[in-house]
């Protein structure tokens, strides 16, 4: 019974653990992911489109003035 108990209690903490370890793992490395990427594509988008949207953005700025 008690060996029973030990290896149930044990079975449920490394789950837990590791189940806890791969959630926080893919979690932080999705955000790294996105925010890398969405960066990156900013970036890009901004340098492609800087003349264009330069003029445009000035606007935008004037419209909260």
């Amino acid at each position: 019974y008690i060996h029973t108990y030990i290896h149930t209690y044990i079975h449920t903490y490394i789950h837990t653990y590791i189940h806890t370890y791969i959630h926080t793992y893919i979690h932080t490395y999705i955000h790294t992911y996105i925010h890398t990427y969405i960066h990156t594509y900013i970036h890009t988008y901004i340098r492609t489109h800087a003349r264009t949207h330069a003029f445009l953005f000035l606007i935008f700025l004037n419209h909260f003035k």
